[in-house]
Formats: structure tokens, C-alpha cells, sequence
């Protein structure tokens, strides 16, 4: 939203017969709406990379033991948190050095691109195969604690609500 409330104050101008040419943006609102990108890049990445801790423990929860004695909430948090500053920096990087203009929200070159999006796509993929290995437990427990009950149908819909 920052972002888009610099990009909209200056666009309003430009509009209004402002400035018109490749560098329309001020210094120093242009260093604001670089930050404000790379924070929402990084908390794209945040987002897609918690989904996939919150699978992972779940998967976790129903395979592993109830009463582990080892703590993996620490794994947790860098996983969550620390992954995207492995993938945001590098962006920032090749941004600054390569595509160094305006808020770095065009993409001139889509390889640069890629360095966010790979990661989410990995995410994404992963948090698809967990999801399908959480299904088959939820299933396989749920059959062997169905054989004597009409209804398996019903308590299978009901598991899966």
C-alpha cells in the first residue's frame, strides 16, 4: 500500500501535466518505493514459506510421534523467515546492479524475476505433495478405524470438512 500511495501521488502529477520522461520519480521517493518493494516481495515470500512450515509440522504431527522430545520450532523460524532474506537479497541485488530504475516493479528482465518466483513455485509445489501425503494419512487412519462402521463415508466427509 505504500507503494502504491508513492507510485499514485507521482502518477497523479504526471497525469496532471507533471514531469513527463524515464525518470519521473524523486530520489528520495524513489529509495521509499524500492523499500516498500522489497518488503512485499519479502513478505510474499514469508507468506508462501509459512504455509509451508504450518504443512510440515502438521505432516509432522500425524506421522511422527506426539511426544518428541526434540523441538523443531527454532527450524521453524529460520524456515519461515530467514528463507525469504536468502531469496530477496540476491533480487535486491540484481535489481540495484541491472535494473536500477524508478520503484523496480517492471521486470526488463524476466530472469530477475524468476529469483523470487522460483522459490514460491518450490513452496508451493512441496506444500501440493505434503498436502497429498497428509491426505493418504488421514485416509489410511481412517479406514483402519472404520471397519465396523456403516457411516465410513459420512466420517471421512466430516475429517475432511
Amino acid at each position: 500500500m505504500v507503494k502504491d500511495a508513492l507510485l499514485e501521488r507521482r502518477w497523479g502529477q504526471r497525469a496532471a501535466g507533471g514531469p513527463i520522461g524515464r525518470h519521473w520519480l524523486s530520489h528520495e521517493a524513489a529509495l521509499g518505493c524500492r523499500a516498500a518493494q522489497v518488503l512485499m516481495q519479502y513478505c510474499i515470500l514469508a507468506n508462501h514459506y509459512w504455509f509451508l512450515v504450518e504443512a510440515v509440522y502438521l505432516y509432522k504431527l500425524l506421522i511422527g510421534a506426539v511426544f518428541s522430545e526434540k523441538n523443531y520450532y527454532r527450524l521453524y523460524l529460520y524456515l519461515g523467515w530467514g528463507t525469504p532474506v536468502v531469496f530477496v537479497v540476491p533480487w535486491m541485488a540484481a535489481k540495484y546492479l541491472k535494473e536500477n530504475a524508478e520503484c523496480w516493479a517492471l521486470n526488463e528482465n524476466m530472469a530477475y524475476w524468476w529469483i523470487i518466483r522460483i522459490p514460491i513455485l518450490l513452496a508451493s509445489m512441496i506444500n501440493l505433495l505434503i498436502f497429498m501425503r497428509i491426505l493418504k494419512v488421514i485416509l489410511a487412519k481412517l479406514r483402519a478405524n472404520q471397519k465396523g462402521y456403516a457411516d465410513y463415508k459420512l466420517r471421512l466427509a466430516g475429517s475432511t470438512i
